[in-house]
């Protein structure tokens, strides 16, 4: 067993494929499972890919229905295990996925091959004997793959050649924007060409940004902050790029330990950084983000500084702060009115540390004080539009005053 091990849209797939399609007929069977991610979390996701590795390897049309992933393994070692196979699964990111699809080298005949394409080297090291980290390419490498997808094979004229080398330089080696620019590009004349490459140069295509938005979401902790920096230097002529994003959400990168500067993302609307464990320092140019609406800074346990020029914000309408502990970073005295949802369960708030301005807030429609430690709340006589209180967990709470 192979694993291919590295970041999304680095070409472990394109790789994985590339030795498929080269030496499946070497062997007495083959199957390539791909997007076994996106697959297995469908409602009989592994079993329908247990099936589909059984009538591509013992060559049926259909496999009878196997009912249960436990079923299933038994059939795959009862049926493959002397069988000389090749299998590629594509876009491993749970344990279960593997032991219902290639627990052990035993499940498959001598001289087999499985392939096994991850972003999680940790899913490898149990179950294989060797790692291949995919890195990228260098530009004639990249070339040969553009050209080969663009062009299926046929002669290339010296200008597209050179059309071509300016699509790469712009992917930086990257497989994945490669294929998604070939989409646009093949079978364009040259006029359309030159006309996308200028677009290029200052807003990626919505394909582009799409797709590298969703390998961001599959990525370990450690590998998001690599994939900003990535991201950083294929956002060609960045600043232009910035200035269009809306949406930022960073979850769970816990060796995250510094917001972004948020003067490179003026139309910012919605920034969502919970349980970055890591993360010690908000930048004040959040403060200037006029159409902010959303801040999700929920389980940041480290964070020390958040601007005040951030609590006064008049377009926040929903602040997510629960797991805030005031003894590294106490709540300010006021918080701006135009508020519609505040979270502070959680928090080991007492009467003292929340803010004394709470019943100005008078557009607050849901307040969130849960699993804290109060003997009595503050007033909140001028929350007219409130609409949920939850006041969960309270064994401390005395009085309630409204």
């Amino acid at each position: 067993m192979v694993g291919i091990w590295g970041m999304g849209g680095i070409g472990k797939t394109t790789l994985a494929k590339a030795a498929f399609n080269q030496f499946g007929r070497s062997f007495e069977g083959s199957c390539l499972l791909a997007d076994v991610r996106v697959r297995a979390a469908n409602p009989g996701g592994l079993v329908s890919l247990q099936e589909l590795l059984l009538s591509e390897t013992l060559n049926r049309s259909k496999m009878k229905d196997i009912g249960f992933v436990d079923r299933g393994t038994i059939m795959i070692k009862e049926k493959l295990q002397h069988r000389k196979l090749l299998v590629i699964i594509d876009d491993v990111d749970k344990v279960e996925q593997l032991e219902a699809l290639a627990r052990s080298h035993d499940w498959f005949g001598p001289g087999s091959r499985i392939d096994i394409t991850t972003r999680d080297e940790q899913l490898l090291k149990p179950c294989v004997d060797d790692v291949y980290v995919a890195e990228e390419m260098d530009e004639e490498e990249a070339l040969e793959l553009f050209i080969w997808h663009a062009f299926k094979g046929c002669h290339v004229n010296e200008e597209y050649v050179e059309l071509s080398r300016r699509v790469v330089s712009y992917c930086r080696g990257l497989p994945l924007p490669l294929k998604v620019l070939v989409s646009s590009l093949a079978t364009q004349s040259k006029e359309v060409w030159e006309s996308q490459l200028d677009k290029l140069n200052t807003i990626p295509p919505e394909d582009v940004v799409n797709k590298l938005r969703i390998s961001y979401k599959g990525l370990d902790n450690k590998d998001k902050d690599i994939f900003l920096d990535i991201s950083c230097f294929l956002y060609w002529n960045g600043q232009e790029m910035f200035t269009k994003l809306k949406y930022i959400n960073l979850s769970h990168s816990h060796d995250l330990a510094k917001s972004p500067d948020f003067s490179k993302l003026p139309n910012l609307e919605e920034l969502i950084l919970q349980d970055c464990k890591s993360l010690s320092e908000v930048q004040s140019s959040i403060g200037d983000l006029q159409g902010l609406t959303l801040v999700n800074l929920e389980d940041c346990e480290m964070l020390t500084h958040v601007p005040l020029n951030f609590y006064n914000s008049k377009s926040i309408k929903t602040l997510l702060l629960n797991g805030w502990s005031p003894s590294t970073h106490p709540l300010p005295p006021s918080l701006n009115g135009s508020l519609r949802e505040l979270a502070l369960a959680g928090c080991s708030l007492t009467e003292d540390a929340i803010p004394k301005d709470l019943r100005s807030l008078i557009s607050l429609a849901d307040l969130n004080l849960g699993n804290n430690g109060f003997r009595r709340l503050p007033s909140l006589g001028g929350l007219s539009k409130l609409q949920k209180l939850l006041l969960s967990i309270w064994i401390w709470l005395r009085s309630l005053s409204l």
